[in-house]
């Protein structure tokens, strides 16, 4: 008489390998994508603040005036709000609709821009930062 225990054996351990195999691969890829994802995040809160930082000057300042301004906002932005919920306020929307709400020390009038251009203007209006595209 012949011990068959080892037949089916064989196909479980392969079997379990592969399992194992694929789990570990999309433990990595989400891993990869959550890093990929706050790289954008950064970048977009990067190029943000690169504006406010100018519009802030600018409504320190308190001359009426206009900058034009190169920006290099992160296709994977889906809008940024300036005067969100409140006048100094500004929201960063990305793609898969997280919204990072942030503020600055300037007054905005009501205003969104989005990644396609690379121009944007800043004015100076009645104490005020106009944000157009």
């Amino acid at each position: 008489m012949r011990d068959k225990s080892g037949i089916l054996e064989m196909p479980i351990q392969y079997v379990l390998a592969i399992t194992i195999f694929f789990s570990s691969i999309l433990i990595l890829s989400y891993a990869f994508y959550h890093f990929w994802e706050e790289k954008e995040v950064e970048k977009a809160i990067e190029e943000a603040d690169k504006i406010v930082g100018e519009a802030e000057e600018m409504y320190y300042a308190g001359e009426n005036g206009s900058v034009h301004m190169h920006v290099n906002i992160p296709k994977s932005v889906k809008k940024i709000i300036f005067s969100y919920e409140q006048k100094n306020c500004y929201c960063i929307v990305m793609r898969w609709n997280r919204k990072i709400i942030r503020y600055s020390k300037a007054i905005f009038i009501p205003s969104e821009i989005y990644p396609e251009k690379e121009e944007i203007l800043l004015k100076i209006k009645g104490g005020y930062i106009e944000i157009s595209q």
